[in-house]
This record gives C-alpha cells, structure tokens and sequence, in this order.
C-alpha cells in the first residue's frame, strides 16, 4: 500500500489517497467502517407486562443499507459480515411502578444482553437503560431493541432528540 498526495495551490491543501486498496463501484473504500445508527421521534407506548419490539422511523446515518424505515424498520441488518458493536438507549415515561427492561435479540430469538430496572425510579424520574454488546453477525442477520415495563398500565418510551429511542450498530472486525 502506497500513500500518495497531491497539492493544489488554488485552494492550499493536499489530498491524500491509499492506492492499492479496493474500492466499490461508487469510489468508496470497501474498508470503510459499515454502520448505522437510528431513532424514532415520537413516542412509542409500551403496554403493560409485555415485551414489545421498538420500530425506528428516521436514521441519523447508514452506511452499508443496514437498516430500511419502511421495511422492517426494527431491524439493524447485517449486510457486510463480521464482529459489530451494538448499542441502545431508551428512556421510559416517569412511573414509580413496576419493572423497566429493554433487551436486544439476534434474529428475532436469540437474547444477546438485557437491562433490568427491577424497582422503578422514584416517581419524579424517568428510567434510562442503555446496552453495549458486540456480536458476529452474517450477511443478512438482524438485531431488534425490545423494551417490557410493569407499570400497570401502558407507558411511553419517550422520543428525545440524540437520546431516546436509540439504536446502533458498527462493524468493527
């Protein structure tokens, strides 16, 4: 692998590129990092006592098509094979009762890690969960949020500008 640069005196700078390594058909690196992350802006009521699969309506970025917000728009799907990291963050309506937890599965079956707020925060708080796995995914696996709460009665994931629902992937090997 060579690093090559060239100048340009109109505009003082210098650009660098690494020839030798592939490129897809549009010029991109077929090394760059192949991530999504995405969120829904409204809010997503949760009924009581049962767990419900997030949908996400709007992407922050998607670099590798991973994930559609009009077919099945729960999924982060894998398109490129390997290790990602995979991230959530929710944010549930104030309540002081019940359970809050969110999980994240791998094809719809497979648990890969949960959070559990066992006693809700006091009735002045919202419950914040938050998980981090990294997970080997094949081309065409996918990775849903679902979120669970035992209020009694339906309670809201709150929508929360670069906070809540949130959902993310990046593939790091």
């Amino acid at each position: 692998t060579t690093m090559v640069a060239t100048a340009s005196a109109k505009y003082n700078m210098v650009k660098l590129d690494v020839v030798g390594l592939e490129h897809d058909t549009a010029g991109a690196h077929k090394d760059a990092v192949k991530c999504a992350r995405v969120y829904n802006d409204a809010a997503i009521s949760i009924p009581n006592s049962a767990a419900t699969t997030l949908t996400f309506n709007s992407e922050r970025y998607d670099t590798d098509s991973i994930h559609s917000t009009s077919v099945n728009p729960e999924r982060l799907t894998c398109k490129t094979a390997g290790k990602y990291i995979i991230t959530a963050n929710v944010r549930f309506d104030v309540n002081a009762t019940g359970e809050r937890s969110i999980f994240i599965t791998h094809n719809g079956t497979t648990t890969l890690i949960a959070s559990i707020q066992y006693n809700a925060v006091g009735g002045s708080l919202s419950t914040i969960l938050s998980l981090t796995t990294q997970y080997d995914l094949a081309v065409d696996d996918y990775v849903i949020l679902r979120a669970y709460q035992s209020s009694g009665g339906n309670l809201n994931v709150t929508a929360t500008p670069n906070y809540s629902p949130e959902f993310m992937m990046a593939r790091i090997t």
